[in-house]
This record gives C-alpha cells, sequence and structure tokens, in this order.
C-alpha cells in the first residue's frame, strides 16, 4: 500500500468504513464505498485488508432495488476491484451484476455489463457459472440498447460464453 494509504489502515481505518457501511444515510455511504475502493484499488495488500474485514457483503447488500442511483452507479463501478483475481470471489458478485443489467440506468448498466465482460477470462467452469445467472437473454436484449458502451460490452461477455463447450453454446 502507498504510505498515505498505509497510514490511515495503521489507524484503524478500515473496520470503522466497513461499520459506515451499514449507515442509514446515503451520502455517507456513498463517501465510504469511494474511500473503500480507493483502498482497496491501491494495492492487492489493501484489497485483501478491505476484504478480510468483510466488506464485500455488506456492499453486495446495499446494491438492491431501493438504493439510491447514485450509489448504485458508485457500487456497480467499485465491484471489480474486490473480485480481480479471483474468480471464487467473484461468484459472489455474479447474480448482482446480472440482476443490475436490468436497470434502467445506462451508467449501472454500463458498470454492470463492464463488471460482467471482465468477470471471467473464458474457462468452462466460469463461463458455465455466468450462464447459470440467466443473463444471456438480458445480454441479447441489450445489443439493441442506445448506448455503444452497453452494447460493446454485452458483446464482449456474449463472445466469451460462445467461446465455450458444445454444452454452453
Amino acid at each position: 500500500c502507498r504510505a498515505p494509504i498505509e497510514e490511515v489502515i495503521q489507524a484503524g481505518v478500515i473496520p470503522r468504513f466497513v461499520e459506515l457501511l451499514g449507515s442509514p444515510s446515503d451520502d455517507v455511504l456513498e463517501q465510504t464505498i469511494w474511500a473503500l475502493t480507493i483502498i482497496a484499488g491501491d494495492s492487492l495488500r489493501c484489497r485483501d485488508l478491505v476484504l478480510g474485514h468483510g466488506a464485500l457483503l455488506p456492499l453486495l447488500a446495499l446494491l438492491n432495488e431501493l438504493a439510491k442511483l447514485s450509489m448504485l452507479k458508485i457500487a456497480t463501478w467499485t465491484l471489480p476491484v474486490f473480485y480481480k483475481t479471483s474468480f471464487d470471489r467473484a461468484k459472489l458478485v455474479l447474480f448482482t451484476l446480472a440482476r443490475l443489467t436490468h436497470s434502467n440506468d445506462e451508467q449501472v448498466l454500463t458498470h454492470a455489463c463492464w463488471a460482467l465482460s471482465h468477470l471471467f477470462d473464458g474457462t468452462n467452469d466460469q463461463i458455465q457459472a455466468v450462464i447459470e445467472t440467466d443473463v444471456c437473454g438480458r445480454l441479447v436484449k441489450l445489443l439493441m440498447h442506445p448506448s455503444p458502451s452497453v452494447i460493446t460490452y454485452a458483446l464482449f461477455i456474449i463472445g466469451h460464453i460462445v467461446s465455450g463447450d458444445n454444452v454452453q453454446t
């Protein structure tokens, strides 16, 4: 971790931030998510510290139908920071990301599709896990979306899926 981040980690900020993920204030939640993302995104060690303090499950709990749109945008963009390099960890967020592909907001859709597109490297087990979320039909519908970003990421995901074995394709 870089020196400034290491300093706040040593001061004990991560457990407090994880507690703040339970705040009733949307403003506090948004700022907490940003702060945790900055810390977790600094290095794998920092990310593992944030995850080790249990940040992922409360973050996923915030991504529900009642969430404020600005929070959905931030949290959807944040998710890949927490699972990159670990498909086992990524499986925890698969169904959440698949659900977020039904958002009406272009930015949430873009972030959700981007996150899904970077979720797997094309192994058959990973492809099967994505298929099991029932996201394929939604991805096909997203090919008609007006946003080139949404279409591009949907195509990327579909490209990974069709590279699977005969059962998957």
